[in-house]
């Protein structure tokens, strides 16, 4: 009837006669309110309980490239120097799973006589990159049955012992005598008894919840190397002791258990078995 009237009409008739068509368009089944609210629903994430055991929730990697530590005199003179290179590690976070991994490609120990302590480097874990030391440790790990696991591998150290570095060292940290530790070594005493006491509480947990560890560590001693005041005199001595090589397994006396302890199956989880094996050892 609008359309084929001749009336002229206000600016306010015809605000209101566009109202009107406009509620009679929004004017929705339930049926067409329901669809349209679900094309406009936002999905919340799934819980951590409901996503894959395998499903990354956070990852955090720390690198660091070079870091050192000096230590010398008031008047400047060096007593100790050692550092670090290529420090590396990661955090992996999964809805049942953490994955902690450290690794270190060197490390070392210097004085003014020479060096003190020095890294040797082994193929990774993963087998890509050289590193003088790798340790990961998963909690909940998904590839076995243990509650946790922890797996290291560190390379050889060759260990200079120098009387004159390590008086110098022991001077430069010893306090003074003159100074009053009293109050101090009560608050020590203190320390040590609540820590004392929080390692006991934490070992009656522990045998209560009876977690099991699967530990792989393979781990060559250091090369302890014992120098003459004046190493370089012509027809100086000096005597190395090869501490060996040592490598710890729990996973290869799972079948063995049973021989070891025996008993009931509930009576053999209140152990844990290991198995170590040292080699190379000498001087």
């Amino acid at each position: 009837k609008r359309g084929s009237s001749a009336t002229a009409k206000s600016g306010e008739d015809v605000f209101e006669d566009a109202e009107e068509d406009l509620g009679e368009a929004l004017q929705m089944t339930e049926a067409e309110w329901n669809h349209l609210q679900e094309v406009f629903e936002v999905h919340q994430p799934e819980s951590a309980t409901n996503q894959a055991p395998n499903s990354l929730q956070t990852r955090v990697v720390v690198i660091v490239e070079h870091a050192s530590l000096i230590l010398q005199k008031e008047h400047g003179e060096q007593v100790l120097d050692a550092s670090l290179r290529s420090l590396h590690s990661t955090v992996l976070l999964y809805p049942s799973t953490v994955d902690v991994s450290l690794s270190v490609a060197s490390y070392g120990m210097n004085a003014p006589e020479g060096a003190l302590m020095e890294s040797s480097r082994c193929q990774s874990l993963g087998g890509l990159t050289d590193t003088a030391m790798e340790i990961r440790y998963i909690l909940a790990p998904q590839d076995t049955r243990a509650d946790a696991k922890l797996t290291a591998k560190l390379e050889s150290t060759l260990v200079s012992v120098r009387s004159e570095s390590i008086d110098r060292l022991l001077e430069f940290i010893t306090p003074p005598k003159d100074l009053d530790y009293s109050a101090l070594e009560s608050a020590v005493a203190i320390e040590v008894t609540k820590s004392i006491e929080a390692v006991q509480e934490a070992g009656r947990e522990a045998i209560a919840r009876k977690t099991s560890l699967e530990v792989h560590l393979q781990v060559s001693a250091p090369k302890v190397r014992l120098l003459p005041e004046d190493p370089l005199r012509l027809g100086s001595k000096q005597l190395v002791i090869d501490l060996g090589t040592f490598a710890v397994d729990s996973s290869a006396l799972g079948s063995e258990k049973t021989a070891i302890h025996g008993g009931t199956p509930q009576e053999q989880a209140l152990y844990d078995c290991f198995e170590l094996v040292g080699s190379n050892i000498s001087a």
